[in-house]
């Protein structure tokens, strides 16, 4: 989705890989895997983004080099805020129901790229999803846009499968190798990693409110239970690949 953080978009493609070189060799698991589920791999959301970081030379490349599109929008801010509807149904005690698409009216000019994805999204049944991000290790769940008026607030704001979504995480977050453990340094360089401390996981709006972002879009407009993995304090390397 950022083009400044290629680690997911690399380890995807390895992902497909491993799945392709199971499958010929006849790997048990690997074969149960591909009987028994669809999968979906998007390595790339915002390819225009990836080419700008990793064409600019690691000394004029700034935190930010390349996050954005071809037009300079995060894509992770462009979905449709399907949680505003949400809290505003809850308020008036509305019944919690997703699919809320069809009570978003939309004035924006969204990206092509959003468009792409949400119809993709949209056109499948898909039930289980995840995206990857970098600048922090962590594994992030819904809600992430704060259910305070002032959006600039973090407040844990739970979703109505906040136990799941907290188990999906926890279970990504313990078998990752340093996740979880406090073993290495905190990414924001406190003397201490607060994510750590939580077993690697947080919510959304806890940590900081996000609105527009796909996580949320996606579990508020379809059935696909969404988390976010934040997979290094690095984004780009600083060493040339050239």
């Amino acid at each position: 989705m950022h083009g400044n953080e290629p680690i997911g978009r690399e380890l995807l493609l390895r992902f497909a890989e491993n799945l392709c070189d199971g499958a010929v060799n006849n790997d048990k698991e690997i074969i149960q895997l591909l009987n028994s589920t669809s999968i979906h791999i998007l390595p790339s959301m915002n390819p225009d983004g990836f080419e700008l970081a990793l064409s600019t030379e690691p000394a004029q490349r700034q935190w930010l080099t390349g996050r954005s599109n071809i037009n300079g929008v995060d894509l992770n801010r462009d979905f449709p805020d399907l949680d505003s509807i949400f809290y505003e149904l809850e308020k008036i005690k509305v019944p919690k129901f997703d699919h809320l698409l069809s009570l978003f009216e939309d004035n924006v000019d969204r990206q092509p790229e959003t468009i792409a994805v949400g119809q993709w999204t949209l056109s499948l049944p898909f039930v289980l999803s995840a995206n990857f991000h970098e600048g922090d290790l962590v594994a992030n769940y819904p809600f992430d846009a704060a259910i305070e008026e002032n959006s600039q607030k973090t407040a844990y704001s739970a979703s109505p499968d906040d136990g799941t979504f907290r188990w999906l995480a926890k279970s990504y977050a313990d078998n990752h190798a340093h996740m979880s453990k406090n073993d290495h340094a905190p990414c924001d360089g406190t003397s201490q990693d607060a994510f750590a401390r939580q077993g690697g996981i947080t919510n959304g709006a806890k940590w900081y409110s996000v609105a527009g972002g796909m996580q949320d879009f996606n579990y508020l407009a379809t059935n696909a239970m969404e988390i976010t993995l934040e997979l290094s304090c690095e984004k780009v390397s600083k060493i040339s690949i050239a």
